[in-house]
């Protein structure tokens, strides 16, 4: 197995456990959270084919149903959707796959979200391409990343430590 794979392959292994402890209300909380955050609402994802590149346990996509997106792909390394929050839905689809190589046609969503993960792969710039590549001419790319500097990286570190 290539270097580059071994490393991908871990990241997703940490990242497919780190919210297994989240209680009901907080995996909603969290999913709330991110989409106000994010500047996220109904008017952006009502009736679109949306995205959630980095998806991990389901929180965001979730949220991207309840403000009425048409169809939403949860993608990433080892999608850990909560379990029996999906039963519901028929326009939702989790698919592993990795944000440098998705498996979509070009312009094929209305909305890409990626928060919190892009900084994370081995090659931002060729995941940021993918994503604008699988984006529909005038659709909305909704990006959240963290930089070294603030208090959120220190929080970071600790948690690694622990885990």
């Amino acid at each position: 197995m290539k270097s580059s794979a071994r490393i991908e392959q871990k990241t997703g292994d940490l990242y497919a456990d780190c919210f297994k402890v989240l209680n009901e209300e907080q995996w909603h909380f969290q999913g709330q959270l991110l989409a106000e955050q994010l500047g996220i609402t109904q008017d952006i994802v009502s009736g679109k084919v949306c995205l959630d590149a980095g998806c991990g346990h389901g929180s965001l996509t979730y949220q991207l149903l309840q403000l009425g997106a048409k169809e939403v792909y949860g993608v990433d390394l080892k999608p850990a959707p909560k379990d029996g929050a999906f039963d519901r839905f028929r326009n939702v689809r989790f698919v592993q796959a990795s944000l440098l190589d998705l498996p979509f046609e070009d312009n094929f969503f209305d909305v890409v979200v990626c928060t919190g993960v892009l900084h994370h792969t081995l090659n931002p710039e060729k995941g940021f391409a993918e994503m604008t590549r699988v984006l529909k001419p005038g659709g909305r790319f909704v990006l959240g990343v963290y930089g070294k500097h603030g208090l959120f990286p220190y929080c970071l570190a600790l948690a690694r430590f622990f885990t």
